[in-house]
């Protein structure tokens, strides 16, 4: 192992568990749900982004870190059935197997309760089969009677009969049709008072577990309509509102920005959160920093073109990022007009989620624009908006668009972009495609700074910070390691990685975090063949607010052999002022297990 995404145990397209903290990119949203639930603001939350953004795993991990412990309920729906008619029954389902999973039934009391709750359950899934199949089966047998009645008449009366037959035959079916639907309606009525009953039963298992947040997670609802919360709201406000219990939201974008609205004569539930949180795609200065630290990215052209194919979300970028090894001309000339006309539209006023749905509506653009050889932006538009290419929630709408990504591919390569005398505008994206090197030339000279030949092609601090230039230090020191500072082991005894992961972390995080470099020093004695021989242990400890993580590499380098590693790290550290600390072990440590005897030698050595 050598890069930081290989240190992983999971697969890159999972959601991060507790355990994975080390691994968070940005942590904003993650520190301010710990607050809210350390402080006991219980109620409901809502929780957007588009799909990939990490919003599983900003709750796993915030509940993994609060001051009490944590239950966490993932409810999952899969259809409007699950979430409208079964809520209760999946809520009080999925609660007993979280209980029953974190051991929690060794409370004697607690045991009989979830036993005779299931008991419960099963009877009633039971009594509901059976219901069911007798509806059904009433229905089949009126429709068996009413096909062979059809049969016969239109066999005896065929010339005569037929049309009268048929129709009355419709209208029958669409009776029985509607027979069914009022036995269900009724159904659900009456078994009002079982929903009931199944919410005390939540109520019951819940008051046994006073010691412990109690946090629900209701995830795909973005998958059904926009109205299900509305719906959800008006029947289990007592559930979501009234108890001492946490419940979560997950949404997509749109669905977020319908009903995190503050204009409560349109939107009600607004006035029912507790709190809302958004989960924004990473821009392309973030996207730079996430390559750089997980994957160890070193070319500027192949995060510019990871840029446009994922637009910064984290699950495209764990996915893709071996795809793409070599670069692709189609793309990095969208790429380069992508991020053009994204500074034209750098709002600062506006929300993230209004900011994700532009840039994800300027790349949709360019799809079209590039494909299309002659276009008129008014017909574009309709076209756009009647295909659901692109939203309009918000200026600058689908025609400013177009008009700034026309404009900005004329001003990059003038002759790829003409107009007709009968006003269409005409893109040559073959053109385009012939003067690759315009492209290309500008994306590598047009940076914040400028660059010798040999570093125009590599990722440079600039490119990576809007307020960093080559020149700045960052003087960053941690004076204090925490006694809860998360250890994660990077690599066993790999040089490489001293490089590959650990100067990158430093990279990826030195706009952001308080930053520590931390040099163990051990002789290693007849371990080793050569005389006063000493092995060292590289550990960059990023503190972010809320976390401390110490990220190690253990051994990989001594006196004896790859000393370079080591030096590597320090003369970086010191080139961006970021402070070294060597410190002298006798035995070596299992960081993993005793990373608290690192901490109490840190903050007692003057």
């Amino acid at each position: 192992m050598s890069k930081l995404y290989e240190s992983r145990k999971t697969n890159l397209n999972y959601p991060l568990g507790k355990d994975e903290v080390g691994y968070i990119f940005k942590s904003d949203n993650i520190n301010k749900i710990i607050e809210r639930i350390n402080k006991k603001m219980y109620g409901s939350y809502l929780v957007g982004g588009v799909v990939g953004t990490g919003k599983s795993s900003l709750l796993d991990i915030a509940a993994g870190y609060t001051h009490t412990k944590s239950l966490v309920i993932h409810v999952n729906f899969y259809n409007e059935y699950d979430v409208l008619d079964r809520f209760t029954t999946l809520v009080l389902e999925y609660l007993i197997e979280s209980v029953e999973r974190e051991k929690e039934d060794s409370d004697k009391e607690l045991k009989t309760i979830l036993d005779e709750i299931k008991l419960k359950l099963e009877y009633e899934i039971k009594q509901q089969i059976e219901k069911k199949e007798a509806v059904n089966s009433e229905i089949k047998e009126v429709y068996k009677e009413k096909t062979t009645l059809n049969s016969r008449l239109g066999m005896k009366f065929k010339k005569i009969f037929t049309a009268d037959i048929n129709t009355k035959g419709k209208r029958e079916d669409k009776n029985e049709i509607e027979n069914k639907d009022n036995k269900l309606i009724n159904m659900s009525t009456t078994m009002s008072k079982t929903e009931n009953d199944r919410l005390e039963d939540i109520f019951k298992i819940v008051s046994r577990l006073e010691k412990r947040n109690i946090i629900f997670v209701f995830d795909e609802l973005d998958k059904m309509k926009a109205n299900v919360l509305g719906k959800l709201f008006k029947r289990y406000k007592k559930l979501f509102v009234e108890k001492n219990i946490f419940s979560f939201f997950i949404v997509d974008d749109l669905m977020y920005i319908k009903y995190s609205d503050n204009n409560i004569n349109k939107n009600k539930i607004y006035t029912y959160l507790t709190g809302k949180y958004y989960m924004p795609l990473l821009t392309f200065e973030e996207t730079i920093r996430y390559c750089v630290m997980m994957f160890g990215e070193k070319k500027y052209l192949l995060c510019l073109m990871e840029y446009y194919n994922t637009l910064g979300n984290y699950r495209l970028l764990n996915i893709d990022h071996e795809k793409y090894k070599y670069v692709d001309k189609v793309t990095i000339i969208k790429a380069y007009i992508l991020i053009n006309v994204i500074k034209q539209f750098e709002l600062s006023y506006l929300e993230k989620c209004y900011l994700d749905l532009i840039v994800k509506n300027i790349k949709a653009i360019i799809e079209e624009v590039t494909k299309l050889r002659k276009l008129q932006i008014e017909e574009l538009k309709k076209y756009l908006k009647k295909n659901k290419k692109v939203i309009d929630k918000v200026w600058p709408e689908s025609d400013v668009l177009i008009k700034s990504v026309i404009e900005t591919i004329n001003k990059i390569c003038p002759n790829a972009v003409k107009v007709d005398s009968n006003n269409n505008v005409i893109i040559d994206f073959n053109f385009m495609y012939l003067n690759y090197d315009v492209f290309v030339n500008a994306a590598l000279s047009q940076r914040r700074e400028e660059w010798s030949k040999e570093e125009l092609e590599y990722i440079q601090l600039s490119d990576m910070y809007y307020s960093m230039n080559k020149a700045d230090r960052r003087y960053t020191h941690i004076s204090y390691l925490r006694n809860d500072i998360i250890p994660l082991k990077v690599a066993d005894n790999n040089p490489s990685t001293y490089e590959e992961a650990l100067i990158n972390l430093i990279k990826a995080n030195l706009g952001e975090n308080e930053l520590q470099v931390i040099i163990l020093k051990r002789n290693r004695g007849e371990e080793s063949l050569f005389k006063d021989d000493n092995e060292y242990t590289g550990i960059v400890v990023v503190d972010n607010g809320v976390f401390q993580v110490a990220y190690y590499v253990d051994k990989g380098c001594y006196d004896s052999e790859a000393l370079y590693a080591k030096k590597n790290l320090i003369n970086f550290s010191e080139k961006y002022g970021v402070n070294v600390k060597q410190m002298v072990i006798c035995n070596a440590i299992d960081l993993n297990k005793n990373i608290g005897e690192i901490v109490k030698m840190y903050n007692s050595d003057d």
